[in-house]
């Protein structure tokens, strides 16, 4: 392999590497910030349509201590 094969394979390496370190300079998993409406919780738990949506989702599931059991038919 020739010197500008070697450069530019060096450079194409070098550049992979600047992204990934720029992708996950702060975590490789960063946190999941969610908001609905931009309501806080206590306004969610009043909500109807919230409520009724959450209910639809988990009407099959039963909390067990610290495990939630979810029964699909």
């Amino acid at each position: 392999m020739d010197r500008y094969k070697k450069f530019i394979l060096t450079i194409i390496a070098v550049g992979i590497i600047g992204i990934n370190i720029q992708l996950f300079k702060n975590d490789i998993v960063s946190n999941a910030n969610a908001e609905v409406a931009g309501m806080n919780s206590i306004e969610l738990r009043l909500d109807y349509d919230f409520k009724s949506a959450v209910m639809r989702i988990v009407e099959d599931c039963k909390v067990i201590g610290s495990k939630i059991d979810c029964y699909a038919f």
